[in-house]
């Protein structure tokens, strides 16, 4: 008896799940609140995690995202193994321009960082994020991201 109550509500969690999953009237009104307004700042990861040239040490793993908060932009991330230690944030003005420092923040009690970003008025602004090389690791960045409006 409790194998058939089991399946009832599995089916019916999964019947539940289908119906919020189809596209319909509702669906298409929650769809437009979740897009930004157009005087909002807007982002895209445009590249993966930069390859580093090989050699015997490996590279940090650094998960990053960009964030937008209180109208603000955000450039965060998690480095392994890499507590209160610094991570500079590059910014880039074209794909062909030099990487330039824009911060440099501290990582947290378990490697998280944050850095407040911006979004020019016209073109676009490359980010990522830079360890220097520590404990037999070598130089690592995150994927690079750009912001536009």
């Amino acid at each position: 008896m409790s194998m058939t109550r089991t399946l009832s509500r599995a089916l019916g969690a999964a019947a539940l799940a289908l119906a919020l999953a189809t596209p319909g009237p509702a669906g298409a009104a929650d769809d437009r609140a979740q897009v930004p307004a157009r005087d909002a700042p807007s982002y895209r990861q445009v590249g993966p995690v930069a390859a580093a040239p090989p050699t015997i040490a490996p590279t940090r793993w650094i998960k990053s995202s960009v964030v937008r908060r209180d109208g603000r932009l955000w450039l965060r991330g998690d480095v392994e193994d890499y507590t209160g230690r610094q991570v500079a944030v590059q910014r880039q003005r074209c794909g062909t321009c030099r990487w330039r420092l824009h911060d440099v923040v501290r990582t947290g009690r378990k490697g998280w960082f944050r850095s407040a970003i911006r979004a020019p008025r016209r073109g676009s602004t490359f980010w990522r994020a830079k360890v220097e090389p520590s404990n037999g690791y070598t130089r690592s960045y995150s994927a690079i991201w750009e912001t536009y409006y």
